[in-house]
C-alpha cells in the first residue's frame, strides 16, 4: 500500500513521462541498432584517417583546405581509444549527438510540451537524421549544438540567466569547432533576430496583434560572469585550432578557411544541385519537415514571438541552402529540425485548439501526425536496415558497396584464426581508394601505390584499377571485379589462395600469376 505521505504523479504527468522516455527509447533503437551494418563511406574514411593523424602527431593541424574543424576528431580519438578501431566507435559518437539532439528538444520543450514530443519524435523516426546520424561526419553532432545555440537564443530573450548564458555560449563554440557551415547558422539567427525586433511594429501597422520579445532582465547574471564566459570560449577556441598551442597559425587560418569555403559553395565542386534539392528530398523522406516548410510561412507571422523567431530562422536557413549550388544530402540535418519545430507547433495548437470540443477534428489530426511519423519509421527502416546502398535512394550517396564489407569479413574471420594475420600484405593502386586507406590503416604492411603503376607481385591482396594481364602468370590467386562505390567503375581485388585457403569467396575465380613479375 502506498504511504499516505506519498503523492503520486498526476494522470497526466505519468502520461508525459511515458511519451518521454518512449521517444528516447525509439530514438535509441533507430541509431544504434546494427551500428556496423553499413560499409564505411569514403568520407568516414577521410575522417579516420585525420584521427590516426591525431595518433601519430599528438595534435591536430587545421587545415584551411577541409571546412571542417578539430572537435569532432577529438571526439572520434576518444571513442577509438575506449572502443577499439573500427568505424563501430566513430559512428557510436555521432548516434550518440544525434539521440541527444532528441534529448534537447524534448527536455526544452521550447515551443511548448505537444509541440516538442511530435517534434522529437518526427526527428527520433526521420530517415535523414537516422542515417546520417549513424554515419561518422560531422552533421549529427552540428545539429545538436545548432539546436543548443537556438534554445540558448530564445531562453536569453525570455529570461537572462546563467544557464542562458551557457546554452547559448556552449551551442555557438561546439558549432564554430566544428564546421564553416556556423556562418549560415549564425546569419540565419541574426536574420531571426532582426524580425523579432521589427515584426511587432510591421504587422501591427497591418492591424495584427501581436507579441513582442520580451526584454529580459539579468537574474545571476553579471558583468564578471559573462567576461569570464568570454575568456573560457576564446581559450577553447585557441586550444583546439591551434592542436593545444603546438600550431599556431591556426588561429589565422580559421578566418583563411572562409574564403575557399565561399567559392567551393558558390563553384559547385561537381555536386550542384537545383534550388528545388531539399524540398524534393523532404518530399520523399521527410512528411513532418515538408509540413514546416508551408508552417513556417504563416509561422513568421505569428502571434507567438518564439514562433517568428524559429520560423524565420527555419526559412533564411533553408533559403540560404537552396541557393548554394554545392549541396549534399548530408546537409539536409541542418535544414530539417527547425521545420520540424515549427510543424510541432502547429501540431500543438491544433491540439489545443480542438481538445475537448471537436473530437472528430482532433482524431483527425492525430492520424494525420501518426501518418507523418509513421511514413518516416518506414522508410528511416527500410534506408538503414535494408537499402543503405541502394543507388535509387537520394540519400545514399556516393556510398561504399558491400563488397567493401566483404573483403573486411573475410579479413576479421581470418584475423580470428590467426593472430599474425594482421601482418598480411596489402597493396591498394587505385585512384580515389577511400575508405580503403584507413580501413588497412592499422596493417604495417599496407601499401598505397599509384595507380598508373603497376602492383608488386607477392602480395596478399591487391586492390587495382584494372585487370593485369595475367596469361603468362603462374601464381596462386584469385581474382574478382569489385564495386567500391557509386559514380565510379568496378575495381579488380586479387587474394592469394594459400592466404585464404578454405574460405568462401563469393564472386572469385582462379587466376595465375607467375613470381616476380609486375601487372
Amino acid at each position: 500500500m502506498m504511504s499516505s505521505n506519498v503523492r503520486p504523479y498526476p494522470p497526466s504527468l505519468n502520461r508525459d513521462k511515458i511519451i518521454y522516455w518512449s521517444i528516447l527509447f525509439l530514438a535509441f533503437l533507430f541509431r544504434f541498432a546494427a551500428l556496423s551494418i553499413k560499409p564505411p563511406h569514403a568520407d568516414e574514411g577521410v575522417n579516420g584517417f585525420f584521427v590516426n593523424q591525431l595518433w601519430e602527431r599528438g595534435y591536430f593541424i587545421y587545415n584551411p583546405q577541409n571546412y571542417h574543424g578539430p572537435l569532432l576528431f577529438s571526439l572520434f580519438q576518444i571513442s577509438e581509444k575506449l572502443l577499439g578501431f573500427g568505424i563501430h566507435s566513430f559512428r557510436a559518437v555521432t548516434a550518440l549527438f544525434s539521440l541527444l539532439t532528441v534529448w534537447a528538444i524534448l527536455r526544452t520543450a521550447v515551443l511548448g510540451r505537444h509541440a516538442s514530443f511530435f517534434a522529437a519524435l518526427a526527428l527520433a523516426l526521420s530517415p535523414g537524421m537516422i542515417f546520417f546520424g549513424r554515419s561518422a561526419i560531422h552533421e549529427p553532432v552540428f545539429v545538436f549544438f545548432g539546436v543548443l545555440w537556438m534554445i540558448g537564443f530564445i531562453k536569453l530573450r525570455e529570461r537572462t540567466d546563467r544557464h542562458a548564458v551557457v546554452l547559448f555560449s556552449v551551442g555557438l563554440m561546439g558549432c564554430v569547432l566544428l564546421k564553416e557551415t556556423f556562418v549560415i547558422f549564425g546569419f540565419s539567427l541574426l536574420a531571426a533576430w532582426a524580425w523579432i525586433e521589427i515584426s511587432p511594429r510591421i504587422l501591427g501597422a497591418l492591424g495584427r496583434n501581436v507579441d513582442s520579445a520580451p526584454r529580459a532582465g539579468s537574474k545571476g547574471v553579471d558583468g564578471r560572469f559573462l567576461l569570464k564566459t568570454g575568456i573560457i570560449l576564446i581559450c577553447v577556441w585557441v586550444v583546439f585550432f591551434t592542436g593545444f598551442l603546438h600550431n599556431r597559425k591556426g588561429m589565422t587560418d580559421f578566418f583563411v578557411a572562409l574564403i575557399p569555403w565561399l567559392k567551393t559553395g558558390v563553384g559547385g565542386s561537381g555536386h550542384d544541385k537545383p534550388f528545388s534539392y531539399w524540398l524534393n528530398l523532404m518530399g520523399r523522406y521527410e512528411w513532418a519537415a515538408l509540413a514546416g516548410v508551408a508552417g513556417a510561412a504563416a509561422g513568421a507571422f505569428s502571434q507567438s514571438w518564439k514562433m517568428r523567431c524559429v520560423s524565420f530562422f527555419a526559412l533564411i536557413n533553408g533559403l540560404v541552402y537552396s541557393l548554394i549550388p554545392y549541396k549534399t544530402p548530408w546537409c539536409i540535418m541542418d535544414i530539417l529540425w527547425p521545420f520540424v519545430l515549427v510543424a510541432g507547433y502547429w501540431f500543438e495548437r491544433a491540439v489545443i485548439a480542438f481538445h475537448r470540443r471537436n473530437l472528430s477534428a482532433l482524431l483527425l489530426i492525430l492520424c494525420v501526425a501518426a501518418l507523418i511519423v509513421g511514413h518516416s519509421a518506414v522508410a528511416g527502416y527500410r534506408l538503414n536496415h535494408t537499402n543503405y546502398t541502394g543507388p535509387h535512394e537520394p540519400y545514399v550517396y556516393v556510398q561504399t558497396k558491400n563488397d567493401v564489407a566483404m573483403i573486411q569479413d573475410l579479413i576479421r574471420r581470418k584475423t580470428r584464426e590467426r593472430t599474425d594475420f594482421h601482418n598480411l600484405k596489402v597493396q591498394v593502386n587505385v585512384k580515389d581508394p577511400w575508405p580503403l586507406p584507413w580501413l588497412f590503416s592499422r596493417l604495417p604492411h599496407a601499401e598505397f601505390g599509384n595507380q598508373n603503376l603497376p602492383p608488386v607481385a607477392g602480395a596478399d591482396i591487391i586492390f587495382t584499377e584494372v585487370s593485369v594481364d595475367d596469361r603468362d602468370l603462374a601464381g596462386s590467386y584469385v581474382r574478382r571485379k569489385m564495386e567500391l562505390r557509386d559514380a565510379r567503375e568496378p575495381i579488380h581485388v586479387y587474394l592469394k589462395k594459400s592466404v585464404f585457403e578454405g574460405m568462401d569467396l563469393p564472386g572469385f575465380t582462379p587466376v595465375e600469376m607467375s613470381e616476380g613479375k609486375g601487372f
